[in-house]
């Protein structure tokens, strides 16, 4: 039953990023200048989510509650940092890399410790599911 426990919380995980993904936000559209890494991070996310439900069936299931708090507090800080550097860059955040016209520095919300606290937040998704 633990075991379901984590395959269900790292493909629930892996769904909430997919649904945040279409979410439509009000911004300022700008030329997309780079596309790649947002696809990297998506196929790295797949295929990890992938290979780790495949190992856990090829290796039989092994529980620590250790690492399974530790894999949600990773998603939980995650999901959190992304929410406050999409606050942060209101209506300048984008999937991708855009330059535009009225394009103003930011230096708030978690830009102040960081320059990429997004892509740090997708590390950190990618991390709790190698934990889960």
């Amino acid at each position: 039953m633990a075991s379901w426990l984590a395959i269900l919380s790292v493909l629930g995980i892996y769904l909430a990023r997919m649904v945040e993904l279409r979410t439509k936000r009000n911004t300022l559209p700008g030329p997309v200048r780079e596309t790649r890494t947002l696809r990297a991070f998506v196929l790295a996310g797949t295929l990890m989510l992938v290979a780790g439900i495949g190992e856990h069936f090829a290796r039989g299931p092994a529980w620590d509650w250790g690492l399974f708090l530790a894999g949600w507090s990773c998603a939980a800080a995650s999901f959190v940092l992304r929410r406050r550097a999409i606050a942060a860059l209101g209506r300048f955040w984008s999937l991708h890399v855009e330059i535009r016209e009225t394009h103003e520095f930011v230096r708030t919300g978690p830009f102040r410790w960081m320059r990429h606290p997004t892509y740090f937040s997708m590390i950190l998704e990618l991390l709790s599911a190698a934990l889960l």
